[in-house]
């Protein structure tokens, strides 16, 4: 649907610019900060967006790729092309399914976690002054 609305509103030589956030070969710090902030579910790797505005009738050329504090973020434009849209269909692996409950539990669990160690830490503390 958001492919649509692009074509319908872009002018003959109108192009997209975007930036999305993305997964890079050999960048491992980078990939798996990102995997834990987004739990795997909306960064992907530059090849994969491609295919989906390919799917979608666009041709993509790169443009950059910025560094930012754990994120590369990829900058491209992308141009409707004449040609057949076929919806891309998301490849979210059966395992992902099993596991994402899981990692994301263990994604926020920590955080409760930390929170409830920090209360029973600062809660002696303010006890005694009250």
């Amino acid at each position: 649907m958001l492919f649509k609305e692009f074509s319908r509103v872009l002018k003959d030589s109108g192009k997209i610019i975007g930036i999305e956030p993305c997964i890079l070969s050999g960048k491992y710090f980078s990939n798996i900060f990102m995997n834990i902030i987004d739990a795997g579910d909306y960064i992907l790797p530059i090849e994969k967006y491609k295919r989906i505005y390919s799917s979608e009738a666009f041709k993509v050329k790169d443009i950059n790729i910025v560094n930012t504090f754990g994120y590369h973020l990829w900058q491209y434009s992308a141009k409707p092309i004449n040609g057949k849209a076929i919806a891309y269909k998301g490849s979210m692996t059966k395992y992902r399914k099993l596991i994402r409950p899981i990692h994301l539990a263990s994604l926020y669990g920590k955080w409760l976690a930390l929170l409830f160690l920090f209360y029973l830490i600062v809660n002696p503390i303010i006890s005694q002054f009250i």
